[in-house]
Order: C-alpha cells, then structure tokens, then sequence
C-alpha cells in the first residue's frame, strides 16, 4: 500500500486548489514557443515521473503535489469521496507510491481513480518554479518554468510533442469554490 494519500482537509487544499488555478490561468498569456508539450497521459509513465524528479533535482526540492482541476474537486470530488483530488509526493515516497495513488479508487468506483477520472490535472513543486498542466479533452499537457527547467527538460525528456494547432489552455475552475 502506497505511503501517499489523497488531501483529506479542505484547509490543505483550497490553496493548493487556488495556486493550480492561478498559475494554469497565466499559462493563458504564455507565447506557445515558451512551452513544451506532451501528451496529457503521459503523466501515467515512468518517463514522465523521471522528468518531474529531474526537475526537482535541478532545484533542490524534494516533494511535489498532483491536483485534479477537473472534475470539480469540490462539488464532484469531495462531495462523494469525502475527500479532495490531489496528494503530494515527498522525497521519501516511491515511482511505486506515486502510480498507486494516481490509480487507487477513491471510494466506490476505480474508474473514479485521479488516472482514470481526472480531465485536467496540475502537477507543481512546492516552490513553484515550474508548473505543468495537463487537459484529456485535448490530449496535451504544457510545462512552463525558467529558462534552465526548459532546457533541462528538453535534454532528459524526448517525448514533447508539437502542440494541437487550435490547442488552448482552459482550465476548469468553479467561481463557487474560489
């Protein structure tokens, strides 16, 4: 059994919730050369959990937290599983952990799982030098970061894509939670 749980209090993660928000909604204002993109279920992969490892590496931070935009995590989410969408993973915690709680049934339903459900997602270190967002709707993620989490990604990661002409980032957000 994974060492990871899902965030169980909203105090935990209606900030997390809000920061996911705000930083997939300035990827709005991006230039699309300033990002690299990947297939949205890539996330389910062991190249991808490297690439957000590496990433961690090159700044010094050792854990990182998964939240689900979409669907609601309030009204959805928390309203049938008494819990929210999202989890952080700390140093301690294994590729193993991580992939068990992506794929864990939150109570009731494994097609409810974060892998299976989850539409758009968020994954962010806790000191926000980097984000990357994810949509199945379009089958696209994006990772945005400084210059140097760019170039280092492009270097350990050879599975961006070019994006969707039409691509656009909309992330879900529900005005009654915020």
């Amino acid at each position: 059994m994974s060492m990871i749980d899902f965030i169980l209090d909203e105090h935990t993660f209606r900030p997390l919730w809000r920061r996911a928000v705000s930083e997939t909604t300035s990827l709005r204002t991006q230039r699309r050369e300033t990002m690299l993109y990947f297939e949205s279920s890539d996330l389910r992969t062991s190249n991808f959990f490297e690439l957000i490892q590496h990433l961690l590496k090159i700044k010094g931070d050792s854990s990182f937290w998964t939240i689900i935009l979409d669907p609601d995590p309030f009204n959805y989410f928390h309203e049938n599983f008494k819990k929210f969408p999202g989890f952080v993973h700390n140093s301690h915690n294994t590729e193993n952990d991580f992939f068990e709680i992506l794929n864990r049934d939150p109570g009731g339903n494994p097609a409810d799982s974060l892998a299976d459900n989850g539409q758009q997602y968020v994954v962010m270190p806790e000191q926000g030098e980097w984000i990357i967002f994810g949509d199945r709707s379009w089958d696209t993620g994006v990772l945005s970061g400084q210059p140097d989490i760019m170039k280092a990604a492009q270097s350990n990661y050879r599975f961006f894509i070019e994006p969707v002409e039409d691509f656009r980032i909309e992330p879900y957000c529900s005005p009654a939670n915020d």
